[in-house]
């Protein structure tokens, strides 16, 4: 059997239904690629159809696959297809996006007319596969750049200018194994990898994408993407991975504007806190943590950028607390509310609440398991003194500093 020029890495978890979709589009991508390709995925311990899938496409594609007794995580996941590569070049493909297979061909010349080139990075396409809209690229750069071995400074600078975040690549599968590039909590594989190939070998930075990312696949499809999920809690890995870029950079010397590129770099980061706190927001997610990495974006002065006023933002983490974090911490059986609440601010408590609420006229009806929320002014003393009748107590000027 010849040798493949590249292998489609595909790792994949319970998503029978897209990879049957991509496999099935695959049988007509390998026939417009001039080279031969070998289509590799690895099943991280899927319950649903993924092997009836997998043995229904192995007579149709040149096809190897593997199936973990148990789920290794995603990332590693990821880095073990790569790893089951037997052609000279390996693409990682996601089990829900799709390749271009004019810019494969074009990305495999590239690196057959670079041979000391290590990887090969381009920007993706953005397509909604339902409405069959092209929706434009992750990043833009105008031309191919080869970045040489061993130039950090030139690798920093790119990626700080054009906003460049290194995750779709076709690596030399040799590189891989010699190297075999690490993972970690501090520093994003997508700046820290591209770290490790340009100790062996050159970058190219094309500018033709081969990878298109598939925002909709059709209306109403529910799924989790690895990019979403990374970037709703990752930006302080994305910054520790554009730090330890920089430093390499420094050490190596050559940078002609460090200042600049570090301020690029802030503005990649911050820009990453807006995404994610946008997904946090429109996926409901915990609205405390929102309201921190909110006012975190008020610290790095893009309060003018927040996708909801903040104001907004800390009136949605104050119920939260009121209604579950401070009941839970102190034990309480309900949130009380004493004072003049409008029927509006009763309903949003209902619907923040994990325990009853109820609205009460009279301080005798507090019980000993109940928190309670004084609205309207009212002096510390007789909050004290409410307190010493229940499990919690918290006046509303007390709730709104507590998220200033």
């Amino acid at each position: 059997m010849t040798r493949p020029k590249l292998s489609i890495c595909i790792p994949t978890c319970n998503r029978a239904p897209l990879l049957r979709s991509l496999l099935l589009q695959l049988v007509q991508d390998l026939d417009r690629l001039p080279f031969a390709t070998e289509v590799v995925v690895a099943d991280n311990a899927s319950e649903d159809e993924t092997q009836s899938v997998l043995e229904e496409f192995a007579p149709l594609l040149p096809l190897r696959h593997m199936r973990h007794e148990s789920n290794i995580g995603a990332i590693a996941n990821m880095q073990h297809v790569t790893r089951m590569a037997e052609g000279d070049y390996a693409l990682y493909l996601a089990d829900d996006d799709r390749l271009v297979p004019s810019g494969v061909v074009t990305a495999i010349d590239l690196l057959e007319e670079h041979p000391q080139a290590a990887a090969l990075y381009a920007p993706w396409s953005l397509v909604d596969l339902h409405d069959r809209r092209d929706l434009g690229q992750f990043y833009q750069q105008p031309e191919t750049v080869v970045i040489a071995r061993g130039d950090y400074s030139h690798l920093a600078e790119h990626v700080a200018a054009h906003a460049i975040f290194s995750e779709i690549s076709i690596v030399r599968t040799d590189v891989v194994r010699r190297i075999r590039p690490l993972m970690n909590d501090l520093a994003f594989w997508g700046f820290a990898f591209p770290c490790e190939y340009i100790a062996v070998g050159d970058l190219i930075y094309a500018h033709r994408p081969f990878y298109a990312s598939i925002t909709r696949h059709d209306a109403g499809a529910q799924r989790d993407q690895l990019g979403n999920t990374e970037v709703i809690s990752g930006w302080d890995r994305y910054r520790g991975g554009l730090e330890h870029m920089l430093g390499l950079a420094l050490a190596h010397g050559g940078m002609r504007a460090p200042d600049r590129v570090r301020q690029q770099m802030e503005t990649m980061v911050v820009d990453r806190h807006l995404v994610a706190l946008r997904l946090r927001l429109i996926a409901g997610h915990d609205p405390l943590e929102s309201y921190y990495l909110a006012t975190r974006i008020r610290g790095l002065g893009r309060i003018a950028d927040l996708p909801l006023p903040l104001d907004q933002i800390r009136l949605a983490a104050a119920v939260r607390y009121v209604t579950s974090e401070l009941p839970q911490m102190t034990g309480a059986d309900r949130l009380v509310v004493l004072g003049e609440c409008p029927a509006e601010t009763l309903a949003n408590l209902v619907r923040g609440a994990d325990r009853p609420v109820e609205q009460i006229t009279d301080e005798s009806d507090l019980k000993p398991s109940d928190a309670l929320l004084v609205l309207g002014e009212t002096s510390e003393d007789r909050l004290a003194s409410l307190e010493t009748r229940c499990a919690a107590a918290i006046s509303e000027a007390e709730l709104f500093r507590k998220f200033p």
